[in-house]
């Protein structure tokens, strides 16, 4: 995702130096146990490509950039665009706080959403729980 307040925005990884740069360590990228660490948003190269893509999402208003990755539901608004996470869906992971000012967010429930489009333009969010199938919150995306 663009944004987070999931695990993998968090910013607080201590142990990333270590990993990185304390030679017996590096043995774990050899092995490929520093994945874990390379698929948050603080990571370099993570950071780069997240960049070059916000600094053309951002030319614009009103776009829809729709996520996973993060195992939790949230939906964000920032700077006139709209940021959906939607990655619940077989596993649940905490949010780690409110980094970013959300409209909606869920940690407890496993599930997904649903954007439908409506014939004025509009666009309604629905999310969905996985034990009956049933919506659990809709909003508008404005």
């Amino acid at each position: 995702p663009m944004y987070s307040n999931g695990h993998h925005g968090d910013s607080k990884q201590p142990l990333r130096f270590i990993f990185n740069w304390v030679p017996p360590f590096q043995l774990f990228g050899l092995i490929g146990l520093n994945r874990a660490l390379v698929q948050d948003i603080p990571q370099p190269r993570y950071k780069r490509i997240r960049n070059r893509m916000l600094s053309i999402i951002n030319k614009y208003q009103g776009v829809l950039y729709v996520s996973g990755h993060d195992h939790n539901l949230q939906f964000i608004k920032k700077d006139e665009n709209f940021h959906l996470v939607s990655g619940a869906g077989s596993k649940r992971s905490s949010l780690s706080g409110d980094k970013f000012s959300a409209t909606y967010m869920d940690d407890q429930n496993y599930g997904f959403m649903r954007l439908d489009m409506m014939d004025s333009g509009r666009i309604k969010c629905y999310v969905f729980g996985h034990t009956t199938g049933d919506v659990i919150h809709s909003f508008w995306v404005e």
